[in-house]
Parts: structure tokens; sequence; C-alpha cells
């Protein structure tokens, strides 16, 4: 994660928000990749036979399937 001597140099300089800032943006920078492969299948459009043509995650079907 951040090491305590880095947040303590940014929070001197740029305050606690900025080292607030910095611990956030080193974590998504840690679990970004986990979360794009789990998020990637559901980004693809449905096939013709599932429903229209848009985001699996929107869980959207053709009316009458299930």
């Amino acid at each position: 994660m951040v090491g305590p001597g880095t947040l303590l140099i940014v929070g001197l300089i740029g305050g606690i928000g900025a080292a607030a800032t910095y611990t956030s943006y080193a974590y998504a920078q840690q679990k970004g990749p986990e979360l794009t492969k789990s998020l990637k299948s559901d980004l693809f459009p449905m096939p013709p036979e599932e429903g229209p043509p848009l985001p699996r995650g929107l869980n959207i079907k053709w009316p009458g399937k299930k």
C-alpha cells in the first residue's frame, strides 16, 4: 500500500486532503485490474437471441424471454 514516510511528506506539503487523495489513488491502482476483469463480461453486448445489443450488466431481455 502506501508507506508512512510517503504519507508524511505528501501530508506536510499538500495537507491532509492531498494525503487522502494519494492514498485513495494508490488503492485504486492496486484494485483496478481486479475490478476490470469482473466487469469486462458485463460490458459486452448480449447476443441477438438473448436481448437487445445493450451491455449484459443491464440484464434487459427481449419480451417473452426470461
